[in-house]
């Protein structure tokens, strides 16, 4: 593309909510039939890009390219030449042309697979077949087994807004890309309401078919089909192997499943990055404690460890490595230098009796590690680290992912008087 697909995105999203949303229904069944007519697009989807369903960005290029293409041929307004602003010469000519082929044989079969239970399979699938499902609409959310959607209006119509957390979509990505993303089990349902959909399971092959299936609703694995799906994307030859769950459950049933899936339980959010191995504050903790230092074999996860592991990870994290990629040059020196430095003062530390058997609050930690990133003497550092926690009460530190501005100035100033 000659732009980012992201800016083509947020152009089409605007056009779509300033031309179409609010129209009458007239204005986007022309769309829907011009996609239909030129690319055989399934409404399903078309519907979904005019309604906004969810972020435009998550479309293929040539999905966006057939609702670009329709909305300058068949709209009054003058949008500019939208396809030459945001696709290639050769992408117009290729895209022109194509249409919608991917289809699913009956019936689907699907090899390599487990029986659990009457309704519950096991098996694995790629990155690459689940997008062949995806580009024949065969992957749906359901609104009525899905923790969170929004309604969204277009004139007398009603749709669902899918939420995404594309955080963890950035990061599943990231995990996928380095090969490091361990397999999950996605879970598509296969809807109980049509009476010709049905299944046989041939036990000595492994082979389940799946017979007259219009779709599957995804229950479970949503942001990690996203993922892959922007990953072959941005890379055709991209495949990653997941584990897949299929079932043949009732509605009620599976709401249960999202349920059972929500209730599982979860580590505070501190604790469950600390155990994350490509966190660049984690590898740099690691260091710390199988090092050479008097802080070393310190630091652990139970109530014998003098400091928590999760805290010290995540002060780290916020006073000196966040948004520092641990692939890049600064991540590559922050994780040689920064243990030398931080062991080097906590040596200094530890020598004092005060400090030597004490359990560290993580507040205090914070305050020793900010002071550490000030530059403060390895001289004058026992007696600033004494003077500053001996005003620990009257400094508000916030533990989050951003330290408050104003804290982090008082705390500075206290540091450096």
């Amino acid at each position: 593309m000659v732009l980012p697909k992201e800016k083509l995105a947020e152009h089409l999203t605007n056009i779509i909510n300033e031309n179409y949303l609010s129209s009458d229904r007239k204005k986007t069944q022309t769309i829907y039939k011009a996609v239909m007519d030129k690319h055989n697009m399934p409404l399903d989807i078309a519907k979904g890009i005019m309604t906004l369903a969810k972020p435009l960005e998550e479309y293929s290029d040539f999905e966006l390219f057939c609702i670009t293409n329709a909305i300058a041929e068949s709209s009054e307004e003058d949008f500019g030449d939208l396809l030459n602003k945001y696709y290639t010469e050769n992408e117009i000519k290729r895209y022109s042309q194509d249409k919608y082929h991917e289809e699913v044989e009956n019936p689907y079969v699907i090899n390599n697979v487990i029986k659990i239970r009457d309704g519950q399979y096991f098996t694995k699938i790629t990155a690459s077949e689940l997008r062949i499902l995806d580009n024949a609409s065969m992957i749906n959310y359901n609104e009525n087994t899905q923790r969170v959607m929004k309604r969204v209006r277009n004139g007398n119509e009603q749709f669902f807004k899918i939420s995404i957390n594309k955080k963890a979509v950035k990061e599943i990505k990231k995990l996928m890309s380095m090969n490091a993303y361990f397999p999950d089990p996605i879970t598509l349902n296969i809807p109980q309401d049509d009476p010709e959909c049905y299944t046989e399971f041939d036990e000595s092959e492994g082979k389940l078919s799946i017979y007259n299936i219009n779709h599957f609703d995804i229950l479970d694995g949503y942001h990690r089909f996203v993922a892959m799906r922007e990953l072959i994307e941005e890379n055709p030859d991209f495949d990653y192997v997941m584990e897949l769950r299929i079932s043949e459950w009732v509605e009620n049933q599976a709401q249960q499943f999202i349920f059972q899936q929500d209730q599982k339980t979860k580590m505070k959010a501190t604790d469950s990055k600390s155990f994350n191995q490509f966190s660049l504050a984690n590898r740099i903790v690691e260091r710390l404690n199988t090092g050479m230092y008097s802080i070393s074999g310190k630091i652990g996860r139970n109530e014998k460890a003098l400091i928590m592991f999760n805290d010290m990870s995540d002060v780290i994290e916020k006073v000196f490595t966040h948004g520092v990629d641990p692939s890049d040059k600064d991540g590559r020196q922050m994780l040689a230098n920064l243990p030398k430095t931080i062991g080097n003062y906590f040596d200094a530390l530890l020598d004092d009796d005060a400090y030597a058997t004490r359990k560290f609050k993580y507040k205090e930690l914070f305050v020793i590690i900010y002071i550490i990133r000030c530059g403060i003497s390895r001289d004058v550092f026992v007696e600033k680290v004494n003077a500053v926690l001996n005003q620990l009460n009257d400094i508000r530190i916030i533990a989050s992912a951003k330290p408050n501005k104003k804290t982090l100035e008082e705390l500075e100033r206290i540091i450096r008087s």
